[in-house]
């Protein structure tokens, strides 16, 4: 006999239509449970997976893994198109009803603060890519047309040892524009949103690009003010392009960055 649990996806302040979204286990609907003032967005799952020790192996799995937090996000997402959301930590499992209420009413001063606060707010990400080789190139195209010519006057040892020491001047002088560029994206975002977090760079096996990332953050916006939002960003966007930079702004998210921490 299969032993069930509720799978908790996060918190909402409203009634919302979560019935025509499939949980994390891909069987079972998702649904509401009413705690008190908000409501929980739940769904049932097979202990035998989700529970211990079954779960230990399982995040140990990375086809389950990304399966699984692909899904979780997935519920958040529609969850957003509603309404803000209090997002929980990936794989929150209870044993029963009970037990999510009386979660919800431990922490009932921290759901209620930070719907309360992030309401008429959105999380959103901005990252700035480059293809390094690229940029170095068109950087300094001149400059390197004319050091090859003077490297073929030169001995093969003074050459190679020239052509290095220029090589290294190249990729300093590309990383020291590519940061000050990034640094005024910095500087602009935080004049058009509530508030921005920057966030680790993350690896090419992570992101799935061919390009290396420069930047990575989190903007929280007011949603009041939206469309002014998103006409600065493709103001924005535009110049860094105009400079070599991929950017990349998607929207919105579950509000993880934004969040007071759950203590």
């Amino acid at each position: 006999m299969k032993e069930k649990g509720l799978y908790v996806y996060g918190f909402v302040g409203e009634r919302i239509d979560a019935g025509g979204c499939t949980g994390i286990d891909r069987a079972n609907s998702v649904g509401l449970l009413r705690c008190g003032e908000v409501y929980a967005v739940v769904s049932e799952v097979d202990l035998n997976e989700f529970g211990h020790p079954y779960i230990d192996e399982n995040l140990e799995n990375i086809g389950w893994l990304k399966d699984k937090a692909e899904l979780h996000m997935e519920v958040l997402n529609e969850a957003l198109k509603y309404t803000q959301v209090i997002p929980l930590k990936f794989c929150t499992i209870f044993y029963n009803e009970d037990k999510v209420n009386e979660f919800a009413q431990e922490h009932k001063d921290y759901l209620t603060e930070n719907l309360s606060y992030l309401r008429n707010k959105e999380e959103w990400s901005c990252k700035v890519y480059w293809d390094k080789k690229s940029y170095i190139k068109n950087l300094v195209e001149k400059d390197s047309l004319e050091a090859e010519e003077k490297c073929e006057k030169l001995s093969k040892g003074t050459a190679y040892f020239m052509r290095r020491k220029l090589e290294k001047e190249y990729n300093e002088r590309a990383i020291d524009k590519a940061n000050i560029i990034t640094e005024k994206v910095l500087e602009t975002l935080k004049r058009i949103v509530l508030e921005v977090k920057t966030s680790k760079i993350l690896a090419k096996e992570i992101t799935g690009r061919m390009e290396d990332m420069l930047l990575n953050c989190a903007l929280l916006i007011d949603t009041n003010n939206k469309e002014g939002f998103l006409q600065e960003i493709d103001k924005l966007g535009s110049k860094v392009e105009s400079k070599g930079l991929i950017f990349e702004v998607n929207g919105p998210w579950p509000p993880y960055n934004f969040i007071k921490n759950l203590e």
